[in-house]
C-alpha cells in the first residue's frame, strides 16, 4: 500500500496550529421557531417548537464565490466559523494542500472537508482523540490508490505502443473495452484507435484530473513534432484527445429549390480526418525532436520554475494554434506566443523586443537571423492589419511555415536552456549582456 508521509516538523506545526484554531469556532444555541399546527379533530391551534436545519453543514459565499462562513448544526448547538475568522482556516487548508505529497494526491476540497470534519468533531466531543495531522494523513491514505486513466483519441490509429515519459498511447483490446462499455459498442467505436493513458497515485477523481493534464501535454508534444507544424497545408487531420477537439468532426447541410420548395440535395462534409502513426511517421517524429521534448516531459516534476511554466504554456498554445483552420487567426495565436516569451520588461516595445531577441534564440549567426527577423516583421504586420483594421493582407504557405518553425525552434531552445536557467528573463538578460560587451 502506498502511504503518504509528511515531514515531522510540518506535522508538529499544524498540530499546534489546529489547537489554536479551535478557539476561533463559536458555539451558539440556535433560536427555535414557534410553529402553529392545528388539531385535525378540534381545529384548535397547537404550539410546536422546532429547530430550522436545512443541512448538517452550511456554507456562505462571497460574490467572488469564496467561502466566508461555515456553520455546523449538531443537536442543540451550532458551531460557527464566522467571517472574521474564516481566513485563518482557509490559510491552514491552503498551506496543507500545498505540501507536495498532498497536492500530488488529493484535491483541495478533500482537504477542506476533512479539516472541517476534524475541527467540528473535536469541538463537539470536547476532546482530541487523534492529532490533527495524523487524522489528515489517515484520511488521505484511506482514499489514495493507483489508477490508470485512459482518454480516447478517436481520430488516431496506431498499432504501436508509443511511450512518452510516463504516458502511453496505444489501442485497447475490444474485450477490455467491453468490460465497461455496452457489448459491441467498444469494438465499433474504438477498434484500432488510440487511447492515451498514465498511472496516477491519488484520490480517484483527482487522479483523473492530474492524468488529463499529463496526457494532454504529452499529446500536445506529439502534435507539435508532427507534420502539422512542418507542413502548414497538411491541416485537416486530428492529433488531439477527444476532450480537446474544438472543431466538429463533420456536419450536414441541405439545399432547397427556393421556387418550388423541394429539397434538391443533402450534403455531408467531414471536417476532421483520421491520422495513423506507422513506422514511417514515427521516424518523422523522432527526426523532429520528439526525444528532446520527451526528456522535458520526464523531468517536468523535478523542479518547478518560471521557465518551465512558460514552456508548458507555449507547447499548449502552439498545439492549439495548429488546430485553427483560419490562417489569420492562427497567425494571431502564434504571434501571441512570441509576445509572451520575448517581452523582457514593459519599458521596451513588444515588436522591438521580438525583433531583437527571437532571431538570436532561433537561428545561428549570419543570414539565417536576418531571414527570421524579416519573417517575424512581416507576420506581425499581417497580425496588426488583421486585428486593428480587419484587413487580410496576403501571405504564402512558406511565410506561415516559417512562423511555425520559429515558434517551434524557440520552444526547443527554451527546453535546452532549462539546464542553466530558471526564467526567460535570465535568458534575455544574458543576450543583453552579450550585446553590451560587444559595444
Amino acid at each position: 500500500m502506498n502511504m503518504i508521509n509528511i515531514p515531522a516538523p510540518k506535522c508538529h506545526y499544524y498540530n499546534k496550529r489546529s489547537v489554536e484554531l479551535l478557539e476561533y469556532i463559536e458555539e451558539i444555541v440556535p433560536i427555535k421557531k414557534e410553529v402553529k399546527e392545528y388539531n385535525e379533530r378540534t381545529c384548535i391551534p397547537v404550539q410546536k417548537i422546532e429547530n430550522i436545519i436545512s443541512s448538517p453543514r452550511e456554507f456562505s459565499f462571497s460574490e467572488s464565490n469564496e467561502i466566508i462562513k461555515v456553520i455546523e448544526h449538531a443537536n442543540e448547538t451550532d458551531y460557527i466559523i464566522n467571517e472574521h475568522n474564516i481566513n485563518e482556516f482557509s490559510k491552514c487548508i491552503n498551506d496543507i494542500h500545498n505540501i507536495k505529497d498532498i497536492r500530488a494526491t488529493v484535491s483541495k476540497s478533500f482537504i477542506r472537508t476533512k479539516t472541517l470534519d476534524w475541527f467540528f468533531t473535536v469541538k463537539k466531543e470536547k476532546q482530541i482523540q487523534c492529532e490533527f495531522m495524523q487524522y489528515i494523513v489517515d484520511q488521505i491514505n484511506n482514499v489514495v490508490k493507483s489508477y490508470t486513466v485512459y482518454f480516447p483519441m478517436s481520430h488516431l490509429y496506431t498499432q504501436k505502443t508509443i511511450k512518452l515519459a510516463m504516458v502511453k498511447i496505444e489501442p485497447i483490446p475490444v474485450d477490455q473495452l467491453e468490460q465497461i462499455l455496452p457489448k459491441d459498442t467498444g469494438g465499433k467505436l474504438y477498434k484500432n484507435k488510440a487511447f492515451v493513458s498514465t498511472t496516477i497515485l491519488g484520490e480517484k477523481e483527482y487522479a483523473a484530473d492530474i492524468a488529463y493534464r499529463f496526457c494532454s501535454l504529452a499529446v500536445d508534444i506529439l502534435k507539435i513534432c508532427s507534420k502539422l507544424t512542418f507542413e502548414p497545408n497538411n491541416y485537416g487531420y486530428c492529433l488531439d484527445i477527444d476532450r480537446n477537439i474544438q472543431t466538429p468532426s463533420h456536419y450536414r447541410y441541405f439545399i432547397q429549390d427556393a421556387q418550388n420548395k423541394e429539397f434538391v440535395s443533402s450534403n455531408f462534409k467531414v471536417e476532421i480526418h483520421d491520422c495513423e502513426i506507422d513506422d514511417e511517421y514515427w521516424k518523422f517524429l523522432i527526426e523532429h525532436d520528439l526525444p528532446l521534448f520527451e526528456s522535458f516531459l520526464s523531468n517536468i516534476q523535478n523542479k518547478e520554475t518560471e521557465l518551465k511554466k512558460i514552456i508548458i504554456a507555449s507547447i499548449q498554445n502552439l498545439s492549439e494554434a495548429l488546430s485553427i483552420r483560419d490562417k489569420y487567426k492562427r497567425v494571431v495565436q502564434l504571434c501571441s506566443i512570441l509576445d509572451t516569451i520575448a517581452l523582457k520588461d514593459t519599458e521596451v516595445g513588444i515588436k522591438e523586443s521580438i525583433r531583437k531577441y527571437i532571431p538570436i534564440l532561433v537561428a545561428s549567426k549570419g543570414n539565417k537571423r536576418k531571414i527570421a527577423q524579416d519573417n517575424i516583421s512581416k507576420m506581425y504586420d499581417i497580425r496588426s492589419q488583421y486585428i486593428h483594421h480587419a484587413k487580410k493582407n496576403p501571405f504564402t504557405e512558406r511565410d506561415l511555415y516559417a512562423l511555425h518553425w520559429t515558434v517551434f525552434l524557440l520552444i526547443r531552445r527554451m527546453i535546452i536552456e532549462t539546464n542553466n536557467h530558471n526564467s526567460m528573463k535570465e535568458i534575455l538578460q544574458e543576450i543583453e549582456d552579450k550585446f553590451m560587451s560587444i559595444e
